[in-house]
């Protein structure tokens, strides 16, 4: 085996770092590059794949812009002119800005080596298919056609001394790649910390988690702040989080490297107390619509308020200074883009 591992990180692995690649994992990944651990190895498919998800959510945010209906009404109501736009040149402009944020990332920050699909024979996909071999052992549905491509291209460079970790939580992959040699599958960053020898820190890590657990507040509140908190008894009730006091770490896991002294990669549930605002629909007001059989509410409630957040997963980085004896906190994430709410009116606030 090679000094320098390679490894494969599946699309949805890739999107869970989050739109800006900021996750402690990708953070992670970038520092097990620099010392050498590991080097990521992808495909031109698996880029678009990616690039072609988040052009996805963003789109779907901006559907209702292109229809006819919208732009009659905003001229009537608002008197607002919203220009026609067309659907197919949108979607197409958003994936590309998308791609190349993907390509960048990859290509420049990870430093990955990407290979095209074309060295891939179509009809040895097509047979694996007929057949249900491969990426099609679990499952004949055909969106499975990317991921047989792109399997096959990283297989192609597989040796003795060039072995492949792949990292997806994807189970067709397992019957694929099983009796595969020099090619493991490991389903989430955690385990392949493990197999890459960054191991478990011991008690003084967690020791120093308890000295600096103030510090924790601003890491958590900053990444709270980028997500919208739903409110667990009014609908469609949303929350912004404004500032975090009182963050506990639960069921804490920390991870290690003998290259990276004093660095480590935290995970764990976290609670706190959040300072929000927020607002919701006036249910009380609203008027029912016999024939539709929905309430239809005509105005908002908006506030300010504290609220209590509970067992967030979230992941991070902690950097310990043992000469100055100071902690930093870095690269703060919700893991798996997780559903966070919160309840707006607790039974004992009335």
């Amino acid at each position: 085996m090679s000094m320098t591992q390679n490894v494969f990180i599946d699309a949805n692995k890739i999107i869970q770092f989050g739109h800006a690649f900021d996750s402690a994992e990708a953070s992670t990944l970038r520092d097990l590059i620099e010392v050498d651990i590991l080097r990521v190895v992808t495909t031109d498919l698996t880029i678009s794949e990616v690039a072609k998800r988040f052009a996805k959510v963003e789109m779907d945010k901006l559907q209702d812009i292109c229809r006819p209906d919208l732009r009659v009404r905003a001229k009537r109501y608002l008197d607002l002119d919203i220009p026609e736009i067309d659907r197919d040149e949108l979607r197409g402009r958003i994936f590309e800005e998308h791609h190349g944020r993907v390509v960048r990332f990859l290509r420049e920050e990870l430093r990955a080596l990407v290979l095209n699909i074309d060295s891939v024979s179509p009809s040895q996909i097509l047979d694996d298919y007929t057949h249900g071999r491969g990426m099609f052992s679990l499952s004949s549905k055909k969106d499975q056609f990317p991921d047989a491509f792109i399997l096959a291209a990283l297989l192609e460079g597989v040796s003795e001394i060039n072995s492949l970790i792949i990292l997806s939580g994807d189970h067709d992959f397992l019957p694929a790649v099983s009796n595969v040699a020099h090619v493991k599958l490991v389903e989430n960053f955690e385990r392949l910390l493990e197999v890459l020898g960054v191991a478990p820190a011991g008690d003084e890590a967690l020791d120093l988690l308890d000295r600096f657990e103030a510090e924790f507040n601003d890491s958590v509140g900053e990444a709270l702040q980028d997500y919208i908190i739903y409110s667990e008894d009014v609908e469609d009730g949303e929350l912004e989080v404004q500032s975090v006091r009182d963050a506990t770490l639960d069921r804490i896991r920390v991870y290690t490297s003998k290259k990276s002294k004093g660095t480590y990669l935290v995970y764990a549930r976290v609670s706190c107390k959040a300072e929000v605002s927020f607002n919701h629909p006036d249910w009380e007001s609203a008027i029912y619509d016999s024939e539709d059989k929905v309430l239809f509410p005509f105005e908002t409630v908006e506030g300010e308020k504290e609220v209590d957040i509970d067992d967030v997963p979230f992941s991070f980085v902690f950097e310990y200074d043992r000469e100055s004896d100071e902690a930093t906190i870095s690269n703060a994430t919700v893991l798996g883009g997780a559903y966070v709410s919160a309840t707006l009116y607790p039974p004992d606030w009335y």
